[in-house]
């Protein structure tokens, strides 16, 4: 059994991976929005925590609802 230290590292750095992954698929909508001449992104799916906070950070205003608001 690993060392609950050990644990919470790989935790730390799935969290980190998937922070990674999740900015990496919203700057590609970011992208082809951009280069359509539009300045709102949508997408279906959740948006974590830690992304949120990341865009919020770099400036952007996040809006989230569902089909059933």
């Amino acid at each position: 059994m690993m060392l609950a230290s050990e644990a919470a590292k790989k935790s730390d750095e799935v969290i980190r991976n998937h922070l990674t992954d999740e900015l990496k698929r919203i700057d590609s909508l970011i992208d082809k929005t951009v280069m359509s001449g539009e300045k709102r992104v949508s997408f279906e799916g959740n948006i974590s925590k830690n992304a949120r906070a990341e865009l919020e950070r770099l400036g952007y205003k996040i809006e989230t609802g569902s089909q059933y608001n």
